[in-house]
């Protein structure tokens, strides 16, 4: 027989979404018993000021439920995109929603890569360094150094041309 859903209920899984960082584990069929159960307080509220009370609240505590959890399953989306971990807890209708916002970021993260691609395979060129250097940005986004004087690096070539012409490197023929 099925469970059926109860404001005691509502109240408890409220509480544990609240405290928890985490997607708390509820019913797979929780979303649709709560629609069932908003109804029926609706109508008996109707008739009734102490059910109308209730079923205000009962609204307040979903709306707090459904939000925490979308805020929560945006974030297990990021992190599931970075790490390839699946996400945990999720009810049916969950699962499609991460799997939308999913596909979306693998697909921005795709264009993310796309953009930077032709600045991340730039050729690197090794050099020895005369003088020491600070840290600098390279042509392709990423942070090199400091270098001190006598260092061997493998820097972009663009970065390295002009610190060779600046005379602070030397070009080290790689074989």
């Amino acid at each position: 027989m099925p469970e059926i859903l109860t404001f005691e209920t509502i109240r408890k899984i409220h509480k544990d979404e609240e405290s928890s960082v985490k997607l708390s584990k509820i019913p797979e069929d929780f979303f649709e018993k709560a629609k069932e159960y908003v109804k029926s307080k609706e109508e008996a509220g109707k008739n009734d000021p102490s059910v109308a009370q209730e079923f205000q609240n009962v609204k307040h505590r979903l709306m707090f439920i459904m939000e925490a959890r979308e805020r929560k399953i945006l974030n297990m989306a990021l992190y599931s995109v970075r790490t390839g971990l699946p996400p945990e807890n999720l009810t049916v209708a969950e699962k499609s929603f991460f799997e939308n916002i999913l596909t979306s970021l693998k697909n921005f993260k795709q264009f993310r890569e796309d953009v930077l691609e032709p600045k991340i395979n730039a050729s690197l060129k090794v050099v020895a360094l005369i003088e020491d250097i600070e840290a600098f940005l390279g042509e392709d986004m990423i942070s090199y150094g400091p270098f001190k004087k006598g260092d061997i690096a493998s820097i972009p070539g663009r970065n390295a041309d002009i610190l060779i012409e600046g005379k602070k490197a030397e070009f080290m023929k790689t074989e």
